[in-house]
């Protein structure tokens, strides 16, 4: 079995010890009746107030779900827009009474905690990147919104249980893309460029933020702005070696083959910027981890890196704690939700081990 590489060097605080490891905390049991490629392509996922674990398959259109013992329950949903239905789902959060899943078809599918089909609406406008359900009637989601081929921006907007768009909350340039999308689909991008993410305070409120910026936005379930924090994450540009390791990534694509750089020949990659502060983070407590300078991905918010660099923070000082990264054999996923960590690992038989994680000074708490 592929183990992660891990190391930690501990910068000023003393309770986050040297050589702390990212640690097993449950390993997920497989289900015995189903194929072993039962988990084509995990996207997304979350615990319940309950410890349930829910996993999207993005492929398979279906939901799996775990008891907080590790046993494996069962899935629910399948391809299509009726009831209970889902085209390509990406994104999920389970709260205390209710699973919400959104997917590629811009719809909210809405379950309770057994996978029982209880309601869904579409939101149209804006591409969701992410989304939080902050109470059962109200959204907040990270899109993003085009205006023309100059005119690509991440906002953060509040959307209500009708799909209606009540306010736009925040709003900033797409500054990774750094030319226009034109009719032969030619762009530039940038290396390393920022995300916009959404993950629970742990006090029953919402952190946000798009990572060209070091602040994290506070909200509450009401979806009002209740405060912000300075984050000092460093940044630097990408080096030769970051450069020769984004090149040569690859992800899966269609027919099973691996696409790479290479084979995108009108998509450019533009190096000379710095990286994101972050692409993903997590909170729990006092402590945050801000994912850095991912590899082996495509999209920091929708999907885990299986290699990355990390920064522990301390959130009321803002300042970092340790640093360190962790490496996954390929399209492994390391997924960070609402105050947990899972490592999706590619097994010798190509399917997924899955193990929830944790670390000295960053442990295991009820994520809602």
């Amino acid at each position: 079995m592929l183990t992660m590489l891990t190391a930690l060097l501990c910068l000023t605080t003393p309770d986050v010890p040297k050589n702390a490891e990212l640690q097993n905390l449950l390993s997920y049991q497989r289900p015995g009746d189903v194929s072993d490629l039962y988990l084509n392509n995990p996207y997304s996922m979350d615990f319940s107030e309950n410890g349930r674990l829910y996993v999207i398959d993005a492929n398979t259109h279906k939901v799996h779900m775990w008891g907080d013992d590790g046993k494996y329950i069962k899935s629910f949903g399948n391809k299509g827009e009726g009831p209970g239905e889902m085209i390509n789902p990406f994104k999920i959060e389970a709260t205390a009474d209710s699973v919400y899943v959104w997917a590629g078809n811009s719809q909210m599918s809405i379950f309770d905690l057994e996978g029982t089909f209880k309601r869904s609406f579409k939101v149209s406008g804006p591409q969701v990147r992410n989304f939080a359900a902050l109470n059962e009637h109200l959204f907040l989601m990270a899109v993003d919104i085009f205006g023309g081929p100059t005119d690509a921006r991440v906002g953060f907007q509040l959307v209500n249980d009708k799909g209606e768009i009540e306010s736009t909350v925040k709003e900033w340039k797409n500054d990774m893309i750094l030319a226009p999308i034109k009719g032969n689909n030619n762009t530039t991008l940038k290396a390393f460029g920022a995300e916009a993410d959404i993950q629970e305070a742990g006090d029953g409120n919402w952190y946000f933020g798009y990572s060209s910026e070091r602040v994290l936005y506070k909200m509450n379930s009401k979806g009002e702005v209740i405060g912000e924090k300075k984050l000092e994450l460093p940044t630097a540009k990408p080096t030769d070696s970051d450069r020769e390791l984004y090149n040569s990534m690859s992800f899966p694509g269609p027919g099973g083959q691996r696409l790479s750089l290479k084979d995108l020949p009108n998509l450019k990659v533009n190096y000379t910027y710095d990286k994101a502060y972050y692409t993903q983070f997590t909170v729990q407590g006092k402590r945050g981890i801000f994912v850095l300078h991912p590899l082996g991905g495509t999209n920091g918010v929708g999907i885990g890196y299986s290699s990355a660099t990390y920064v522990i923070v301390d959130m009321d000082s803002g300042n970092p704690m340790a640093r360190g990264r962790f490496a996954y054999s390929e399209d492994s996923r390391v997924l960070f939700r609402n105050g947990r960590i899972l490592a999706l690992v590619v097994n010798d038989e190509d399917g997924f081990d899955i193990r929830e994680l944790g670390m000295d000074g960053f442990q295991r708490t009820a994520a809602h």
